[in-house]
């Protein structure tokens, strides 16, 4: 969802990494784009966020940098059968 307001800008002091964190999810809302926050690791706060066709996760770590990975979808629809495979190979 679009606020039609731009992200306040941030002081020139140095920004802790809760305040990366907000700034990340401001500017991702005022983008209108589709995010939540999850913790894989016991360093960071990921932002995990979705765009058609791909998936991004933002790692926000404690230290206040910015890790990004970005996934690409091919366009390629599967069958159940095939994401049945893929769990049980993820699994092992």
């Amino acid at each position: 969802m679009t606020t039609g307001v731009a992200p306040r800008p941030r002081s020139k002091k140095m920004t802790t990494s809760f305040e990366k964190l907000l700034q990340m999810t401001e500017t991702l809302r005022h983008a209108g784009i589709e995010h939540q926050l999850d913790q894989h690791r016991d360093d960071c706060i990921s932002i995990l966020a979705t765009i058609p066709g791909e998936r991004w996760e933002i790692d926000i770590l404690a230290s206040g940098e910015i890790e990004f990975e970005r996934f690409r979808s091919d366009g390629d629809l599967h069958t159940e059968s095939t994401l049945l495979t893929a769990i049980r190979h993820a699994a092992a």
